[in-house]
């Protein structure tokens, strides 16, 4: 088991890319990667090796279509993680726990501590209306292990490819967070500390979800479909998770587990498989 970022293999020093100007059938084409690759739980040769020029607006277009594939599936975005510079990852349904289930194992599986809040459709809205920001509430604060995998060769990847595979997010453990003062974290594998930390007031993490959903109401298109819909809409609404990283990532190898303790209290579970990997978070 080793420690390492999602993001840290990432080439920042490249020139800023103007585009490579994807028609809709190229479009559907890498998604088509995309999903196969993650279906399958195998590594493929990364976007900006194949398309030539590839910029973080061809990227964004990319994940947009393939959020709106699982949508037209019938999965619908529960939670959303702020990953690359702000953007954001969309957790769905089947991927979001607070108690148990299964998703296919791929290489260099990689969990983080996250903290954030649920905003109900209530807080959503007077958000999306543009009545200013809604009041922190205290039973809202959640933290959870957000999983990550990329479906493409780490030697290979640039951030465009992270942000085309919905940075790399397959699944959330959440949990209520038990107290809202600042508290010391722990993930541990067997008894073993790998990674400590403080973790903010949860009002502090209150403010970084907006700020999250600031950011992604700017920069993906299918949120903000979602948010027209919830201005005009008065049916009820479950609500988003929204949460940023508490720590850093830890590798996951096969026969791994990882728990997450917060103010001394267990909160969430990540354990991995030669073919599985689990969530376990504890149920509010």
């Amino acid at each position: 088991m080793t420690s390492t970022h999602p993001l840290e293999h990432l080439r920042r020093d490249e020139p800023t890319r103007r585009g490579a100007g994807l028609s809709g059938r190229e479009v559907r084409r890498l998604v088509d990667l995309v999903v196969t690759a993650e279906r399958e739980g195998r590594q493929v040769t990364a976007l900006s090796q194949m398309v030539p020029g590839l910029g973080p607006d061809d990227a964004r277009v990319i994940r947009d279509e393939l959020l709106r594939r699982r949508t037209a599936a019938g999965e619908r975005a529960v939670a959303i993680v702020s990953v690359a510079d702000g953007e954001p990852a969309f957790a769905s349904t089947t991927a979001v726990v607070d108690g148990t289930t299964r998703v296919s194992a791929a290489p260099e599986l990689l969990v983080q501590p996250v903290a954030g809040v649920h905003l109900d459709g209530a807080a959503l809205r007077e958000l999306l209306h543009g009545s200013g920001a809604p009041a922190f509430a205290p039973g809202s604060a959640r933290v959870g292990l957000a999983t990550f995998r990329s479906p493409f060769r780490r030697e290979e990847s640039a951030l465009e490819d992270l942000l085309a595979a919905n940075g790399g997010l397959c699944g959330v453990a959440v949990a209520a967070r038990p107290g809202v003062d600042a508290a010391d974290f722990a993930l541990r594998s067997g008894g073993r500390l790998l990674v400590s930390g403080r973790a903010p007031h949860a009002s502090d993490s209150w403010a970084a979800a907006l700020e999250t959903v600031v950011a992604a109401l700017e920069r993906c298109a299918p949120l903000r479909e979602l948010g027209a819909g919830l201005r005009d809409a008065e049916a009820p609404f479950p609500g988003l998770v929204f949460a940023t990283a508490l720590g850093e990532a830890i590798a996951l190898d096969a026969g791994d587990a990882v728990d997450l303790e917060l103010a001394g209290r267990h909160c969430a579970t990540v354990s991995a498989t030669s073919d599985r990997h689990i969530l376990m978070g504890d149920p509010e």
